[in-house]
């Protein structure tokens, strides 16, 4: 029989994570000074506050992505095979699993180097299918682990995606195989950075099934990084908030929603509406010829029909929303207007009156085409500065390649106090958060001027505060003469005003086509 100091050895240690009054360094700055936190055995933590307050920077800090500079921070997990663990400054690997917004690109990223190598179907075949990259993570745990992991797959709803290639699946796809990817690892700890944003509907609520599972339980413990109060499941039963990379308060869930700062009203931002779009359209923008005509376009990977008969017109002037669940066809739909997708050769499809195929270079097409979308970011160097990605909308790039003319660093200039980001001119894209990284895409798509803005989910990962700011901005540029507007989201409540039409698919065909109502 167990006594004494061998009994209270093996122990299990009532403390998973403790920060003691812990500094890091982001880029330049100090971060988090004195940071005091603890993560107790079955507390499930989320972690609050505005866009740029230091959410993500403290999730990355716990799984010593960002180097600590002064203070301790310390791991008690219990070992591998069941004994007590003592405290250590290091954390092991896998033992902590963080899946963020930029996930998905990291996982596709593997097998394509660059984002339009989903489109290319010679590449796509050289990336393995989802079952061929889930069977390939080496599983651990008792028989009861394996059953729930199994039972969480199929809540994930990704049974019908296992012969599908990497590089084919949408970002809400890619999204859930990530997570899957995760679970099947059996971490200690498993961080959720805006685990619901890119989701349709069905898959929101089936993850939130999901996270009730793991939230019933002790392991894996869970933090939850989000901007939606709505989001937070009922099993969260701590909250830390943050603000300017401080720590301002912790405690239950109870305690910390009821925060002043939770509570209280986000202040209000005038929007600059003096960004101007096309000062000197191009000839024959405001003629009657369709900005995109799709006739009768149908795409298919193998036997699998993707984009099934689609007859589509967007004229000048008009602002669309396109809808659909994740795997619609969407993505592929944009694909084929940013002329990433060679298929498009195969099909009837016209842009600014010119039908692809007929001798015009896909630079031509994009240098009329503005775009912005979180997977665009994933693709960036981390040491890019927000005035180099401003620059490289110029030229199209992922990364700027050539110096600019000084009228052109002067446009970029402009484009980015426009926005109201000017602070982020020299800040590498690393250093920034989710909403920062998303207004400097955006002044990378205005910086030509186009007839055509693209912008797909770009409300992902803002905050109710930022979230008004980008939607104010965008309905500025649609009330612009001569420019044309795409918008894709799951949230109806993200829609600008200035939506005149909608397009709706399912299982890739038009279910519904026409103007706004309501």
């Amino acid at each position: 029989m167990d006594s004494g100091p061998e009994k209270s050895a093996r122990k299990t240690p009532l403390v998973t994570i403790r920060l003691e009054k812990a500094v890091f360094r982001l880029g330049g700055s100090l971060v988090f000074d004195n940071a005091d936190w603890e993560i107790r055995r079955g507390e499930h933590w989320a972690i609050l506050g505005r866009n740029g307050a230091g959410k993500t920077t403290l999730a990355r800090a716990l799984r010593g992505e960002i180097p600590l500079v002064s203070g301790s921070i310390h791991f008690f997990f219990d070992s591998r095979d069941g004994g007590a663990g003592e405290g250590r400054s290091w954390v092991g690997a896998g033992e902590i699993v963080r899946l963020s917004p930029d996930t998905p690109q990291a996982l596709t990223g593997l097998y394509g180097g660059y984002h339009q190598a989903r489109w290319q179907s010679f590449e796509s075949r050289e990336s393995p299918t989802v079952a061929e990259l889930l069977g390939d993570i080496p599983t651990s745990g008792c028989g009861r682990k394996r059953a729930a992991s199994a039972r969480t797959m199929q809540r994930l709803g990704i049974s019908t995606l296992m012969e599908k290639r990497i590089l084919h699946l949408s970002n809400g796809e890619a999204r859930k195989v990530a997570i899957a990817r995760a679970l099947l690892q059996h971490p200690r700890m498993m961080i959720f950075d805006d685990p619901f944003s890119g989701l349709d509907r069905s898959a929101k609520d089936n993850l939130r099934d999901v996270l009730d599972d793991l939230l019933s339980g002790e392991t894996p413990q869970i933090v939850l990084v989000t901007h939606r109060m709505e989001e937070i499941p009922r099993g969260i039963t701590h909250a830390l908030l943050v603000d300017r990379m401080q720590v301002i308060a912790k405690g239950t869930r109870e305690q910390i929603l009821a925060h002043e700062q939770i509570t209280g009203e986000s202040p209000e931002t005038a929007i600059d509406t003096g960004i101007e779009i096309g000062d000197d359209p191009a000839p024959g923008i405001f003629l009657p010829e369709p900005v995109i005509r799709m006739e009768d376009v149908s795409i298919t990977y193998g036997d699998k029909p993707i984009l099934r008969h689609i007859d589509w017109e967007v004229r000048p002037g008009e602002h669309w929303a396109v809808s659909g669940r994740n795997g619609a066809g969407k993505s592929t739909l944009l694909s084929l207007i940013l002329a990433d997708n060679p298929q498009a050769y195969a099909n009837r499809i016209f842009l600014f009156g010119i039908r692809r195929g007929s001798g015009e270079s896909i630079w031509e097409i994009k240098r009329r085409i503005g775009w912005v979308a979180p997977e665009l970011q994933g693709y960036y160097p981390p040491r890019t500065t927000g005035f180099e990605v401003v620059c490289s909308g110029f030229f199209d790039t992922i990364g700027l390649y050539q110096a600019c003319t000084p009228h052109q660093s002067t446009t970029a200039r402009d484009r980015m106090r426009a926005c109201g980001i000017d602070p982020l001119s020299g800040r590498r894209m690393s250093d920034m958060s989710t909403g920062e990284k998303r207004m400097v895409l955006l002044a990378r798509a205005l910086v030509k001027d186009p007839e055509l803005l693209i912008l797909d989910e770009p409300c992902q990962g803002l905050d109710p505060f930022h979230r008004r700011e980008f939607i104010g901005r965008i309905d500025a540029i649609a009330r612009q003469p001569g420019i044309s507007l795409i918008y894709v989201t799951h949230h109806p409540d993200e829609l600008p005003e200035s939506i005149s039409h909608v397009l709706a698919l399912a299982d890739g065909a038009i279910v519904h086509r026409g103007r706004k109502t309501g």
